[in-house]
């Protein structure tokens, strides 16, 4: 065995035996058997703490949450979705992001979906999505997702950046989306009407004020330190 690396105490640092590993995963293994109700409930439980909730009309909500370890061909998810969607034909290793999303009535779950996409990963926050009245839009990796309110069917899906869709606005009869190499407006039916790129990509060290959409002017910053106003009805630089 080679030397032990300066810092380490050869009497606190050990390494698991294949034995101590096999011996931890057949615990596990007899308490999932054993305990599947406790367990479920535990896990159902934390997974709807971790959700962002939306408040809707007419007694609906809805939940959106991270879930990056669902896998649509497994029969051994956490949480069980009642439909699947994705831009393209499912490979695990193709989707580093997928978003669970659950509509709630009067605080019990009436359906859910589980969205995914490609390119760069995407997390749920507060500039992600937006709920309307009949409509639900949601970034998603490269794509952004528009799901009907409250049925969550799907009406379309678009690839609005070639890396990371960070956030998207309602902006008169459509929508503006802060991607990571383009700015974007999208008509209500996901058809891109224009698209702006600069020198880097948009977004900051900090990340904070780094997109800004005020009437029709558009002020987004790049990595560089570069501002910049953009008319979000054309397009244009101003």
């Amino acid at each position: 065995m080679g030397a032990i690396p300066r810092g380490w105490n050869s009497t606190r640092f050990t390494l698991p035996t294949w034995d101590l590993i096999y011996d931890e995963w057949l615990t596990l293994l007899a308490r999932r058997i054993y305990h599947p109700p406790r367990l479920i409930i535990n896990l159902f439980m934390g997974y709807r703490d971790s959700m962002t909730i939306i408040e809707g009309p007419n007694g609906y909500s809805i939940g959106l949450v991270d879930d990056t370890m669902y896998n649509p061909d497994s029969s051994d998810n956490a949480v069980a979705y009642g439909r699947f969607y994705s831009e393209m034909p499912y490979k695990d290793y193709n989707f580093p992001t997928r978003h669970g999303i659950s509509l709630f009535k009067d605080g019990e779950v009436e359906k859910s979906v589980c969205i995914c996409s490609s390119g760069g990963p995407t997390h749920i926050h507060a500039r992600s999505s937006v709920l309307q009245d009949k409509r639900l839009l949601i970034c998603c990796a490269d794509s952004v997702f528009c799901l009907a309110f409250p049925a969550l069917d799907l009406n379309w899906v678009t690839k609005a950046d070639q890396a990371t869709c960070f956030g998207i606005f309602e902006h008169r009869d459509g929508y503006i989306l802060h991607g990571e190499l383009e700015i974007s407006r999208l008509d209500k039916d996901g058809r891109i009407i224009w698209q702006f790129s600069g020198p880097d990509i948009f977004t900051t060290l900090t990340g904070r004020d780094d997109f800004q959409l005020n009437g029709d002017v558009i002020e987004a910053s790049t990595w560089d330190g570069t501002t910049f106003r953009i008319d979000a009805q054309t397009g244009q630089e101003l």
